[in-house]
């Protein structure tokens, strides 16, 4: 199954793209800023997809689809998910999304309004019937992004997607705007979850919301995030009860991935087309992922690949793997782990085998091929490196080092 990533899109004059941002926003002020924008973003994304021979199951959306929810926004948004789609034949009812922090009109939210009919429509834009997003949340289960318990539930022969609109609770007046994961809306949630029997569903279960559910490192600094969002150790606990396999988010926009803990991966997908801020510059780059997930289940979790690619000044090219940086790199496995007692066990067997008959050699080259399912490590180069060091062969007289080309190799002394 593939599942392409298309995060925080951001229409409008704060995406990098001439093309997502409506011609009538332009103005003699922002006519500079207008014309450094990418010109055919989207028609050159859509000829770089056909040319590498890209193609998905599914689409999913985290959020943040527009820049201020205005409608022209959202139809340009509309109008490029859709060219996505049949560029990577994706059939239209298995486009997902969920709103974010930017996909609320807050020109709407007017404390003089006691009745709140005016902020009850501040999904207006996205619920129009003329747009994608209207269609989408009609298809789900359960609620509607927009309203109440502000959830989605969308079931398919091979997945089922749960959606939740984290946004719900913020106002503009907010002294600290963050993600709110409502108590409430997770009761509610758990109660269709009984009732449509997801937990004992043997299909693959992903759930995706907007605000992040860890505070990750950032690119560049340390500062404290106050855009987290607040009560995710709950929802992580839900979903831990129902046995999710997956959590997709979006709001930060540099990518990160979480798979230390394979019972449950959490993807911060990072940003599609909203400008990266110049603390940035050179670290983070407007991203597109496919999640390839294979069906095998290793010790339970499930495992697959995530292919990452980075829009720079000659295209859209497989994304770099930074060294000590969380963003993504162009491949990113997981399922495996390191830290599981039995896979170290496995692995500290063939390389203490190794260690008695050989003088050198690698991982790449000669363990992998002993324990194939170690092509979905979710260990990076780096981490491996630690992990041996650390003991694994410290009563063997053996270096452990590293090249450029990404493997490891061990070396008789």
């Amino acid at each position: 199954m593939k599942i392409a990533i298309v995060s925080d899109i951001h229409a409008g004059m704060d995406s990098v793209a001439q093309d997502l941002c409506p011609h009538e926003f332009v103005t003699d002020q922002s006519r500079i800023v207008y014309d450094n924008k990418k010109r055919h973003y989207v028609e050159d994304f859509v000829s770089f997809i056909k040319a590498e021979g890209l193609s998905a199951d599914y689409i999913l959306v985290p959020g943040d689809i527009t820049d201020k929810a205005h409608p022209m926004e959202a139809k340009l948004a509309s109008e490029c998910l859709q060219k996505i789609g049949d560029a990577l034949s994706v059939p239209k009812n298995k486009i997902l999304f969920v709103p974010g922090n930017h996909d609320a009109s807050w020109r709407l939210h007017d404390i003089s309004d006691k009745t709140g009919i005016m902020w009850a429509h501040r999904y207006i834009a996205l619920q129009s019937d003329q747009f994608i997003f209207s269609t989408i949340n009609g298809n789900a289960e359960g609620s509607s992004l927009f309203e109440k318990n502000f959830f989605g539930i969308w079931r398919y022969n091979d997945v089922i997607v749960v959606g939740y609109n984290s946004a719900s609770a913020e106002l503009p007046s907010d002294e600290v705007r963050c993600g709110n994961i409502i108590e409430e809306h997770l009761q509610a949630m758990e109660k269709v979850f009984k009732e449509l029997r997801i937990k004992s569903d043997p299909k693959l279960k992903i759930f995706m919301l907007h605000h992040h559910l860890h505070d990750f490192k950032a690119p560049k600094g340390s500062k404290h995030d106050y855009s987290l969002a607040q009560n995710g150790e709950s929802l992580i606990t839900l979903l831990r009860k129902y046995k999710f396999d997956f959590i997709i988010h979006g709001h930060r926009h540099y990518s990160c991935f979480d798979a230390q803990n394979c019972a449950l991966p959490i993807f911060c997908s990072g940003s599609f087309s909203a400008q990266i801020g110049t603390e940035w510059a050179r670290e983070v780059s407007n991203q597109f992922h496919i999640i390839e997930i294979n069906e095998k289940r290793i010790r339970k979790h499930i495992c697959g690949v995530i292919q990452s690619w980075s829009n720079t000044l000659e295209g859209w090219e497989p994304s770099p793997t930074l060294r000590n940086r969380p963003i993504v790199g162009y491949q990113r496995a997981f399922g495996f782990s390191l830290d599981d007692e039995y896979v170290s066990q496995e692995v500290r067997k063939v390389i203490t085998t190794f260690a008695h008959k050989k003088v050198r050699f690698s991982w790449r080259e000669e363990i992998v091929p002993k324990i194939p399912d170690l092509k979905y490590l979710c260990q990076s180069r780096d981490d491996i490196l630690e992990w041996c060091h650390e003991g694994l062969l410290s009563s063997l007289e053996w270096d452990i080092f590293a090249k450029e080309d990404d493997d490891v190799f061990f070396c008789k002394k």
